[in-house]
């Protein structure tokens, strides 16, 4: 996928990123009202730098219209919160990594987020539809989030709606796998399909320990199956993975997860004890039926259901909170269930490495 690059760095996270949209429209407004002594004073505002100041961050909201502008980002797994893209460098945003996240603006678009190098074990694998921070998958030292778009569009403004649109496959890399199944046929459904088995090989629990060493060090490099079958499985729950992380299609009510206690509590520090993530530090309000493994459950370098909790510490829990956090918590259940499968999968056809070709791409 030759179109990618880091995550967005907004320099002033403080300011830039926001859970509630509506408080953040209320302090654009506000933001551009005030001098930059002003804003430096009442938001607590270090010096400005060579790529970010208040008054350019300023410039750059007055001359865009707040309501194209307010955008979606995937600040950690699951935990969207809002920010103002224009895709002007050293603007609100220090650098929007424009080039490449104008794809993502793109309608209905996702992208697969991964580290080029991690510290210890590799957990660090996503899709998005919303904008990406460098620190989306991980704040540690040289674990910086990468985005590959699946579509390009072939225009480059803002808002990317309505374009024709590519797909971010080499030449190469097509041709590579269409030697190796040669009754694929190219069409918008094929590369999808690509992109879905990518992502289960990416989840897979043998290849993350085969390739442990190497995916410390480098991008990730995906085998090539030996047949159409084995695509095709591994695709279908790609696909199953992609939809879970995207946190679509999702009936609350068939699961076995419920909310018990206070709408509108104060979020403290979150625990888990007895099948329940607790919200609160007398334990009256939380989240039941949830397995210890869904707690400790890991995307790249944050514990999921504990990162989002922490993270709002202090704010009050509201039912679309209550709603957003069993998706969340039912999506790391599904993923957990198939992850087995696509590890079953790649073992009734041989395991590793003979269900596969030797060359990698």
């Amino acid at each position: 996928m030759p179109i990618n690059s880091s995550g967005m760095v907004t320099a002033r996270d403080g300011i830039t990123i926001w859970i509630d949209k509506k408080s953040f429209e209320s302090f654009l407004k506000k933001f551009i009202q005030l001098s930059a002594d002003d804003v430096r004073s009442e938001y607590k505002l270090g010096d400005d730098t060579k790529d970010w100041s208040i008054e350019r961050a300023q410039a750059d909201v007055k001359s865009n219209q707040l309501a194209s502008c307010i955008a979606r980002v995937e600040y950690r797994p699951f935990d969207y919160r809002w920010t103002f893209y224009t895709g002007q460098a050293r603007g609100f945003i220090c650098n929007p990594r424009r080039p490449v996240l104008q794809h993502i603006r793109a309608l209905k678009n996702i992208a697969l987020v991964v580290n080029r190098q991690v510290n210890n074990e590799f957990r660090h694998a996503l899709v998005s539809r919303s904008l990406i921070d460098t620190c989306t998958l991980s704040s540690a030292t040289r674990e910086t989030a990468y985005i590959f778009p699946l579509e390009l569009s072939v225009e480059g403004g803002l808002p990317l709606l309505d374009l024709i649109k590519h797909f971010n496959f080499s030449e190469d890399f097509l041709k590579t796998f269409k030697e190796a199944i040669p009754n694929i046929n190219p069409s918008e459904e094929f590369s999808e399909k690509i992109f879905a088995y990518i992502y289960s090989i990416l989840y897979s629990d043998s290849y993350r320990l085969r390739y442990a060493e190497f995916l410390r060090i480098d991008f990730p490099r995906i085998p090539i199956p030996k047949d159409m079958k084995l695509f095709l499985n591994l695709s279908a729950l790609g696909e199953r993975l992609i939809q879970l992380h995207l946190l679509d299609e999702y009936q609350i009510v068939d699961s076995q997860i419920s909310y018990s206690g206070n709408e509108n509590i104060q979020i403290e520090k979150g625990a888990f004890t007895l099948d329940t993530i607790w919200v609160d530090n007398a334990q009256t309000s939380g989240f039941m039926g949830v397995s210890e493994k869904i707690w400790n459950y890991h995307i790249g370098g944050y514990q999921v259901c504990q990162k989002w909790l922490k993270d709002r510490k202090g704010c009050l829990l509201s039912k679309e909170d209550i709603r957003h956090y069993q998706k969340i918590i039912i999506s790391l259940a599904k993923t957990i269930e198939t992850v087995e499968q696509i590890d079953d999968v790649i073992n009734e056809h041989g395991g590793w490495p003979n269900a596969f070709l030797l060359k990698e791409i």
